[in-house]
């Protein structure tokens, strides 16, 4: 038996991509999965399918979740469904590319905090439902630069939001360890999907190829185990060595 059968999984922006690839891999494991999207409604009944087709329960939730309400009332969904949120995939959040010299205040702001408060509103609000449980796993999806002060222009907005995500998941997981609950967060390197990937993979990344979502899977899911009860408050890097 998985060490995740029988709970319940939340995979914000889980319609597609790597979300969608995560919430997949849940059902596999046995979980009940709560498959979330913003606007991208017919892909996110096309994966609450295949959820389950492979004979896991599905619960579709739509929501902005920068907006606390639209947080709350999925919670609401969650608690009345299941009672329960055991797993809190943390994939939703906003990304633009363009130099900062055209970005104004708003726009700034806009992409920064789609970056960091869908997490912190999701976590926040379920992590009463852990701690009676004492257990809960909450993995974000973050950014292999976040760590890192360094000047990235081109990509201002999303970095600064990464960044804060992190020192947030520091925060929660020493708040959450007395109760069993892990925080983690796990970064992707250069993607299969980027939009702007290398032509030679191999001349820019150290293992020689793009990264996979089966790659961001098997690390996801290592952190979900059992065993991994004392693995909290990391960056997981899945990037190949690329800018390590």
């Amino acid at each position: 038996m998985s060490d995740l059968a029988g709970k319940t999984a939340w995979v914000t922006g889980s319609a597609k991509g790597i979300g969608r690839a995560l919430a997949l891999s849940l059902a596999r494991s046995g979980c009940r999965v709560a498959v979330h999207y913003r606007r991208s409604r017919d892909q996110a009944e096309r994966v609450a399918a295949l959820v389950e087709k492979a004979g896991a329960d599905a619960l579709l939730l739509q929501g902005d979740l920068t907006r606390i309400e639209d947080v709350r009332r999925n919670v609401a969904t969650l608690k009345k469904k299941w009672k329960r949120v055991d797993v809190l995939i943390n994939n939703a959040g906003d990304y633009q590319r363009r130099p900062l010299e055209r970005v104004t205040p708003e726009v700034f702001h806009r992409f920064c905090r789609g970056c960091l408060e869908p997490a912190v509103n999701t976590s926040l609000l379920v992590l009463p439902m852990m701690r009676r449980k004492r257990w809960g796993r909450i993995i974000n999806l973050g950014y292999i630069f976040a760590d890192r002060l360094v000047g990235n222009p081109n990509v201002a907005a999303y970095h600064t939001g990464k960044t804060a995500l992190l020192a947030f998941t520091y925060s929660l997981a020493r708040s959450a360890a007395q109760w069993g609950i892990t925080v983690n967060m796990v970064s992707p390197g250069m993607n299969e999907n980027t939009v702007d990937r290398p032509a030679h993979p191999e001349d820019v990344v150290p293992a020689g190829r793009l990264s996979k979502h089966e790659d961001l899977e098997n690390a996801v899911m290592f952190l979900l185990r059992n065993e991994s009860e004392l693995i909290t408050g990391t960056h997981m890097k899945v990037s190949g060595g690329l800018w390590v």
